[in-house]
């Protein structure tokens, strides 16, 4: 069963085409990354999936099931979305964050249950940030407020995780233990799709790949099919040369003048 499949889904705004005709699905368990240049449509694409934006044609299924049939509620069940960034300027500690994942659990809302508080608290730990427990978030790092929304993801308890830039702004030690907490999840049976520019970061991980240009499907597949010299320099309009280290975890981008 595919966990998201997407079929001829095009979305504008008036008379601007931003994504046209994609089709491509997500089996369950998959790991899988959507790169492309600025302006290709994959934060549009992310937003059309969470069922934040309402495509102007085609369809979407979460889980076998029609996005446009679902609750906000019943979305917020299958898919737990991790931004780039999340900012706030009310005193929340970390642990009122990652709570915040359970309310589309409860029948009421804002009513927190002491299941809700033990799987905040396994969220925490499982991201080794218990520590942060009692911190306002907003006087974090960069890196461990993005450690926080992962573990707000977990305590979500969702079968889809999708993450908008998961990395960005944060350090080579900080990227590295996002991406193996992504593993270590997609290792536990989750269906992990994130939006990817650090191409070099995204090899050592992710094996499948969407690939957008201009608001277009240019190629989807594993790693193999899809991070060839000839795609790639189409992609980014550059020549691109690759070198793979024998575990095929290392790609080195050059463009010619």
């Amino acid at each position: 069963m595919n966990c998201i499949e997407l079929k001829n889904v095009n979305y504008h705004v008036e008379d601007k085409h931003i994504l046209k005709d994609i089709s491509f699905s997500i089996k369950q368990g998959d790991m899988s990354a959507i790169i492309g240049p600025n302006g290709a449509g994959k934060s549009t694409l992310a937003n059309l999936i969470t069922g934040i934006l309402i495509p102007s044609g085609g369809s979407i299924f979460v889980n076998g099931n029609p996005l446009n049939k679902m609750t906000r509620r019943e979305i917020a069940k299958n898919i737990a979305v991790v931004p780039s960034s999340f900012e706030t300027t009310f005193d929340f500690t970390v642990f009122d964050i990652v709570l915040m994942a359970r309310y589309a659990h409860n029948k009421r809302n804002y009513l927190i249950t002491p299941s809700d508080t033990r799987l905040a608290q396994s969220a925490l730990a499982k991201t080794n940030a218990l520590h942060l427990k009692n911190n306002y978030y907003k006087n974090l790092s960069s890196g461990e407020k993005q450690t926080v929304l992962l573990a707000r993801a977990i305590a979500q308890d969702c079968p889809i995780i999708l993450l908008d830039e998961p990395t960005s702004n944060l350090d080579i030690k900080n990227q590295m233990e996002i991406m193996h907490m992504l593993k270590a999840m997609n290792d536990e049976k989750k269906c992990i799709l994130a939006i990817m520019h650090d191409i070099n970061l995204a090899v050592r991980f992710i094996e499948n790949f969407i690939i957008l240009k201009d608001g277009r499907l240019i190629r989807t597949g594993n790693i193999n099919e899809v991070f060839t010299e000839e795609i790639l320099s189409d992609l980014y309009d550059i020549n691109i040369h690759i070198l793979k280290d024998i575990h095929r975890q290392s790609l080195f981008m050059q463009a010619e003048k």
